[in-house]
């Protein structure tokens, strides 16, 4: 017969990999929902989950990354754990971040707008990608990225 009511401490691990799963399965969608943004302020939650989240961090943090996990994703679980286990508020700083990448896409099509005028000029990617990068600021790399990323969607508009 299984232990209904288990002792401090037991199924830690458990009951802090749930909380990370309730408070990471927003990112996949980049809404938040109500419940997803109680979880991501630490001072909405009861002291026992914030309790377990930080020893969760704590003994993740010691641990070699399995392979196959984003060690990214990875570091960024424990960061988040530990940071809602001391009372953080992440809901404003992961609303401002959402918000910023969604006001980022327009921007990257005007971008590839940019560098696509220039190709269909004559000039290669690379050139074109040199000459707009200094008006948005960016490095010529990360302009062709863009360009490469939205190439096929600015022809379909275009009819090419």
């Amino acid at each position: 017969m299984a232990n209904d009511n288990p002792k401090p401490g037991e199924n830690d691990e458990e009951a802090a990999l749930d909380a990370l799963a309730a408070v990471f399965a927003v990112f996949p969608e980049r809404t938040l929902t109500k419940t997803m943004t109680e979880w991501l302020s630490g001072a909405a939650l009861p002291r026992e989950i914030r309790a377990r989240l930080g020893r969760w961090a704590d003994q993740m943090r010691k641990r070699r990354v399995p392979d196959g996990v984003d060690k990214v994703g990875h570091g960024l679980a424990i960061y988040m754990a530990r940071q809602i286990a001391e009372g953080a508020d992440l809901r404003k700083s992961y609303a401002v971040k959402v918000q910023n990448r969604r006001s980022e896409r327009p921007r990257h099509v005007e971008i590839a707008n940019q560098v696509y005028q220039r190709v269909c000029q004559g000039m290669t990617t690379k050139a074109a990608a040199e000459q707009v990068a200094p008006l948005y600021n960016l490095a010529p790399l990360t302009v062709r990225n863009i360009y490469r990323k939205h190439a096929q969607q600015i022809r379909d508009e275009l009819g090419k």
